[in-house]
């Protein structure tokens, strides 16, 4: 996947995803890393009014499910499908 076609905010997201999977040793960066993402973006905050959920609670439910991936220590992250299908979008 390239990142040269995405606007760079978009692109600082995709980085942001990458991190946060090595960081939770996840080996496959999911769009649930790139919702961990958003959520943490001052830019979310009218989307998020909008339908009735605050970043505490996002922020909250994404922490909950990321504890739920599988973690594989020293390993490498790739993107993975249900990523690549989310960012072509």
């Amino acid at each position: 996947m390239r990142l040269v076609h995405y606007h760079a905010r978009v692109q600082a997201l995709f980085v942001l995803s990458q991190r946060l999977a090595k960081k939770h040793s996840h080996q496959a960066v999911e769009p649930l890393h790139l919702l961990a993402g958003v959520s943490e973006s001052d830019e979310t905050a009218d989307v998020l009014r909008a339908v009735s959920v605050t970043r505490a609670d996002l922020r909250r439910e994404v922490k909950r499910e990321l504890l739920q991936l599988p973690k594989l220590p020293r390993s490498s992250t790739y993107l993975s499908e249900t990523f690549v299908q989310t960012a072509r979008r």
